[in-house]
């Protein structure tokens, strides 16, 4: 998958004394939900993630478009468009789309994700609320 060409959020992890089979580390993900479940997998295998880091729409002027009746949001991939994981607040339960379908959508200020969440439904977590059971039902 090319992650450039795929709209959502899109994430990286680094882990500490191992990487992803095939490449050296980060793992590349073009989804929020994608990045969470493959952490969550390699955390139950031992692994330790040294930071993760995700779409920030809070710093970067995103854009909602419709397809065929789905809503998706817009990508951005610049070194600068991206925030650690765990200093994000993601808002789940949407009906807006990434890559992989229903997906969480993280943002830095707090009151960015209140406001996101309000206009288009959902609830606002933290990463540590997060939970494999919450992405399941994404």
């Amino acid at each position: 998958m090319v992650i450039e060409q795929h709209p959502g959020p899109a994430g990286q992890v680094f882990y500490r004394d191992n990487a992803p089979e095939g490449h050296d580390n980060p793992a590349w993900f073009c989804s929020a939900w994608e990045t969470f479940s493959y952490n969550f997998a390699r955390q139950d295998e031992g692994w330790t993630r040294v930071v993760g880091y995700l779409t920030d729409y809070s710093s970067v002027d995103y854009d909602l478009s419709d397809d065929e009746g789905a809503t998706f949001i817009s990508a951005h991939l610049d070194p600068e468009a991206f925030a650690r994981m765990d200093e994000l607040f993601y808002v789940a339960g949407t009906d807006i789309k990434g890559a992989m379908g229903s997906d969480l959508v993280p943002f830095s200020q707090e009151s960015d994700a209140v406001a996101f969440a309000e206009e288009q439904g959902g609830d606002v977590y933290e990463e540590s609320d997060i939970s494999p059971d919450l992405i399941a039902r994404l």
